[in-house]
């Protein structure tokens, strides 16, 4: 199932992204959607409070008291990594859309075929995310760990720590094999990457990139090795960019 959230103060468009997005899901019936209306951005943060969070996010940029931008800057600082599509009657926010990693920005009136592009992406972007799991065996037991939900893992003594976004840190067993070998499928994956010998990281959850080292979000010190700055430089640029609205 993927969760939606529309948040827009004008009930007419409200009402109007919710039809598009009806009509999408009885087209595309390979997709599940769980579709909750907001009408002000202290609605739908009101709600992340009571542990709910979408795999996607249509926001609408200028509303009153709080706009689009400022919320989804809220929805990021809160460790949210869904899909943020923006609405807006004016394209002269691109430049802050891009700074909270949006993945499209939909120009009023929103169009029906604009919708429906937008969520052939979505819809295929978020249900790989949601699919990704990996296996880890823990003292107490094997245990499930979303891709989304890592932060980063460090390796020490040939045990691992995952870093979540809910704070949370899991100590698995010691390792059979090599950290990398461990950790195959997260390499794999295009938001993680391998900075030092000792740390993956998730890139949505890097807040800035130093010579030698990366600051996270949660304002954890990640080194680099001195081999791998030019590399990791231009794997974080590159990812940074991936993340830009298309206008």
């Amino acid at each position: 199932m993927l969760r939606i959230a529309i948040c827009d103060d004008q009930p007419q468009d409200l009402a109007l992204i919710h039809q598009y997005l009806f009509k999408y899901q009885s087209i595309h019936t390979e997709y599940d959607f769980h579709i909750e209306p907001f009408h002000s951005a202290d609605e739908l943060l009101a709600a992340h409070e009571q542990n709910k969070e979408y795999d996607i996010y249509f926001l609408d940029i200028l509303m009153p008291e709080k706009d689009g931008i400022s919320l989804a800057r809220q929805l990021r600082d809160k460790f949210v990594n869904g899909l943020i599509i923006f609405l807006t009657a004016s394209p002269e926010y691109s430049l802050e859309a891009f700074g909270v990693k949006a993945m499209q920005y939909l120009l009023k009136p929103i169009k029906e075929e604009d919708v429906f592009s937008v969520l052939d992406d979505a819809a295929e972007i978020s249900t790989k995310i949601l699919a990704r799991y990996l296996l880890v065996s823990l003292p107490e037991g094997k245990r499930q760990v979303r891709f989304s939900s890592i932060t980063y893992v460090e390796c020490k003594n040939r045990i691992l720590y995952l870093h979540l976004n809910t704070g949370e840190i899991l100590k698995t067993r010691n390792i059979r094999q090599s950290f990398e070998a461990e950790m195959g499928s997260l390499l794999e994956d295009y938001r993680f990457t391998r900075p030092h010998q000792s740390y993956i990281i998730n890139m949505n959850y890097a807040s800035r990139l130093q010579p030698a080292e990366i600051i996270m979000q949660d304002s954890s010190i990640i080194p680099i090795s001195k081999k791998r700055v030019k590399e990791i430089r231009k794997e974080y640029l590159d990812f940074l960019s991936n993340q830009a609205p298309e206008l």
